[in-house]
């Protein structure tokens, strides 16, 4: 099938809340979690999480994602954005269920053997599931599934039944409207989905399909935009919206640092929140540094990257920019060792108080910023000299 966007449509999806953030999965315990900024489809770059076997995944009230895994049984996780997930609840429904959605403050996952066949609403604390929309009779088996809070209503996609595709469901009627026919890929097989801002983010499961998005202001009848599939060996998966990036406390770490020459791990934390008006007390430090070493601060706007640089990894894409320079102190010389901290208060150097060249949306609410250290580290075993540490991602705060 020849896809053909029509130039409403396409002029909708591109039109995402700035910094939105999809997850996506696939059900093996081996294969990394992802997470895209869609906010310029199609364009879509992915970093990577954590390895997760991902049967369904959806955001819930505030930052917490659940997560379910397993066949026939189902385990559920909750994930804060911050840590890994936690495991909570078996999933009390026959069969286990398969895609996750959240819309009204209520969880559901469809139950492929229960009987009868449906959307279950389930109970995060105890695992109980009650039927909310019975399936079997049309046959339809919605192993994608998200709920979408901009209209209350659940979605999901069915290769059984007919028609298949994508459909709006309410969850309280258990009414089922019919949107669009089957992804426009070679497979049309979408076994997972995540809704956010609108829109509905098909996950393929076969590899050599695309990925796939669906702005549901369409209405029925619209068109599939394609993006990029970031699993060459797709299978079943899972999707969530993050909607944007936690911020303040949501400070999350990434990337992997450089061991210095005398064999520490340079680790970069944060404290404090970062304020577009506050002008201090916003904290970037960086433990197990070299002693008495001068560094600063790589920062990016235009998200993670993982590239070899100098013996180790550039954790911030371009264009990377810099702060001032610190000193580690520590321990007084003579002495050499790992006792140094490098700090910097990123909310002073944004407002001009410590004097650089910060660039301006360091102090504008909703910008995401990656931040990572680097510093001196003059020895045989260190290359170019340096020292680097992981790195580190917030959202300015209003």
């Amino acid at each position: 099938m020849k896809l053909i966007l029509a130039a409403l449509p396409t002029l909708l999806l591109l039109s995402a809340s700035a910094h939105a953030q999809l997850f996506v999965g696939q059900s093996d315990s081996t294969v990394m979690t992802k997470t895209a900024d869609v906010s310029a489809l199609p364009a879509v770059s992915y970093t990577n999480n954590f390895a997760f076997d991902v049967q369904g995944a959806t955001r819930g009230p505030g930052n917490l994602v659940y997560l379910c895994s397993g066949f026939f049984t189902t385990q559920l996780h909750e994930w804060d954005q911050l840590s890994a997930p936690v495991p909570t609840v078996t999933v009390g429904v026959s069969g286990g269920v398969y895609g996750l959605g959240s819309v009204g403050g209520k969880l559901y996952g469809f139950a492929n053997y229960a009987s009868p066949m449906g959307i279950y609403e389930i109970d995060p604390a105890t695992g109980a599931g009650t039927l909310a929309v019975d399936t079997s009779t049309q046959g339809y088996r919605f192993f994608a599934l998200d709920g979408n809070d901009g209209d209350g209503a659940l979605y999901g996609y069915t290769e059984y039944g007919s028609p298949t595709g994508l459909y709006r469901i309410d969850p309280v009627t258990g009414t089922m409207t019919h949107l669009a026919g089957a992804a426009p890929g070679s497979y049309g097989m979408c076994r997972g989905m995540a809704c956010g801002d609108n829109k509905v983010f098909l996950v393929a499961t076969h590899p050599t399909d695309t990925f796939y998005a669906y702005d549901v202001l369409q209405g029925a009848g619209g068109s599939f935009v394609p993006f990029t599939n970031p699993y060459p060996t797709s299978q079943n998966g899972g999707g969530a919206w993050l909607g944007d990036p936690p911020c303040g406390g949501g400070a999350v770490t990434y990337c992997t640092a450089k061991t210095n020459s005398l064999g520490c791990v340079p680790a970069i934390r944060s404290s404090g929140t970062p304020s577009a008006t506050g002008s201090f007390g916003f904290v970037i430090a960086c433990d197990n540094a070299r002693n008495n070493k001068n560094g600063l601060l790589f920062y990016s706007l235009n998200g993670r990257a993982a590239l070899p640089f100098q013996g180790g990894t550039l954790c911030v894409a371009s264009s990377v920019r810099r702060t001032v320079h610190v000193n580690s102190g520590g321990t007084p010389a003579p002495a050499n060792d790992c006792s140094g901290v490098f700090s910097l208060d990123m909310s002073a150097f944004a407002h001009g108080l410590l004097g650089g060249s910060p660039h301006a949306s360091l102090t504008v609410a909703g910008t995401l910023v990656q931040a990572q250290w680097w510093g001196r580290d003059p020895g045989f075993a260190a290359p170019n000299n340096t020292q680097l540490s992981n790195a580190i991602e917030w959202t300015v705060c209003p």
